[in-house]
């Protein structure tokens, strides 16, 4: 398995290695998760995974916020979907109680500086879609085109206590 990083087996290894500063923070997250053991890093190149396995993390801000529950969602989607904001909505609504008019919420991409700073990443819940694959794996980017993660889903889920909604949608072409 040429280009496969057995992240818990080389973690100090792996951060001191010559990677991009960006892939090692991925793996040092990892690590602070404790969930270095169950996730794999690739080096690969872009022909490698399914498009339906790859995902990929969008900031979201709501642009009306008025100060219940968060200004700012991350939401983890396949590439092969796109997210309904209107099901993003009512999705966060129901989580905040249902305490605030729909009208005061109106989900846009953040800001690609807004997003840095909140992820730590340029390019960036999690999509109830990506809970069918089989197998039961996602792939994302892993903090350089060049590197993508393989995190068995549950693990994600269960490591991150992260929100699972369907407000994914496929992209029509």
């Amino acid at each position: 398995m040429d280009g496969l990083l057995s992240v818990s087996a080389q973690v100090s290894e792996i951060l001191s290695s010559p990677k991009p500063e960006t892939v090692r923070a991925v793996v040092q997250a990892l690590h602070d998760l404790k969930i270095s053991d169950k996730a794999r890093i690739f080096h690969v190149p872009s022909t490698f995974y399914s498009p339906q396995h790859l995902c990929k993390s969008v900031v979201f801000e709501n642009k009306r916020f008025k100060g219940v529950g968060s200004k700012y969602y991350c939401v983890i989607v396949q590439y092969v979907q796109t997210i309904n904001t209107g099901a993003l909505t009512d999705f966060v609504r129901e989580l905040d109680g249902n305490v605030v008019a729909r009208k005061h919420y109106n989900f846009r991409l953040a800001n690609p500086d807004d997003a840095l700073e909140l992820t730590g990443f340029g390019n960036n819940g999690l999509s109830k879609s990506i809970t069918t694959l089989s197998p039961a794996v996602f792939w994302c980017g892993a903090g350089d085109i060049d590197y993508k993660l393989a995190m068995p889903t549950q693990t994600f889920i269960e490591a991150t206590q992260c929100h699972v909604a369907d407000i994914s949608v496929p992209v029509q072409e």
